[in-house]
């Protein structure tokens, strides 16, 4: 096998010209660049070309959001690789702005379809209690409490037939009674021991919770239904969103892709005065090509 003959190269440019000539360098076959630290290490008044990279934060956000939302980002070939930073940033910003802005109110969607869940599961053990929440709720000198209770202790209760308070099921099952027991507020936290003793576990009826239950649970449901309609709807007005804004987001990224290469190959560039170089090794037949 032949050894090839390598020549060193002394690639030398204008400062201002680091992104240009950077761009070709990384593209260059046949060149093997050394690194800048090899010469400036060893020679006074050379340094190391150390910029601060604009673009691999905007990559690193826009690479978030096309994993969270399944976008079609993608690095495309781009002719011109000029760049406004601050303008491109500013747009991709001002389309996560909006999406951020969509996807509160489906949080808020989301946690109100999950507090009604949760309380239509419970008014369900209840849907033919002969109960008006809003009077139960009213009333100043009684309090009212809703729960559950196993089912081997509903016996025992018949040991506190003189306590003052009224205890009514809603629905036995095998293993828990949905019950509720009422009491006069002096009364309350001797009661509320009893039943404890006998491990009642409350339940929170919500302030939203009015009427019978049945009335209750017609109105939840109806407007859980209403919530998951609209969260597909701001689906929708997110996939349009960025639908939109799809061409110029490629471009950005892709142009932000291409550049950000440049900032991995300032290792390779030698700094001195107003003017930069870069070094490195080619065969003869690449040297003459190289240089141009």
């Amino acid at each position: 096998m032949a050894i090839a003959k390598l020549k060193l190269l002394e690639i030398e440019f204008p400062a201002e010209q680091y992104d240009s000539v950077l761009m070709k360098l990384i593209n260059l076959d046949g060149f093997h660049p050394e690194y800048a630290s090899k010469f400036a290490d060893s020679v006074q008044g050379l340094s190391v070309l150390n910029r601060e990279n604009p673009y691999a934060d905007l990559i690193a956000r826009m690479e978030e959001a096309r994993d969270g939302y399944h976008l079609d980002l993608k690095c495309q070939d781009v002719d011109n690789t000029r760049i406004n930073i601050i303008q491109a940033d500013t747009f991709f910003c001002n389309v996560l702005e909006q999406v951020t802005k969509i996807e509160k109110v489906k949080e808020d969607l989301q946690q109100m379809i999950e507090e009604n869940e949760g309380t239509i599961s419970q008014l369900e053990h209840m849907i033919n209690a002969e109960v008006d929440f809003d009077t139960l709720f009213s009333c100043h000198y009684l309090q009212v409490r809703f729960g559950r209770i196993p089912t081997v202790n509903l016996d025992k209760l018949q040991y506190y037939g003189a306590q003052e308070f009224l205890f009514k099921t809603f629905h036995k099952g095998t293993k828990e009674t949905y019950c509720m027991y009422m009491t006069t507020e002096t009364k309350a936290p001797e009661i509320d021991n009893i039943f404890s003793s006998l491990y009642f576990e409350r339940i929170h009826i919500p302030e939203f919770v009015h009427g019978t239950p049945e009335e209750a649970l017609r109105v939840l449901k109806e407007e859980d239904e209403t919530a998951k309609n609209y969260l597909v709807v701001l689906d929708g007005r997110i996939k349009d969103l960025f639908q939109q804004s799809i061409d110029e987001m490629n471009q950005i990224y892709s142009v932000s892709k291409k550049l950000n290469e440049t900032y991995d190959a300032q290792k390779y560039v030698v700094v001195f005065g107003k003017n930069a170089a870069v070094y490195g090794f080619a065969e003869d037949k690449d040297a003459r090509k190289n240089k141009k």
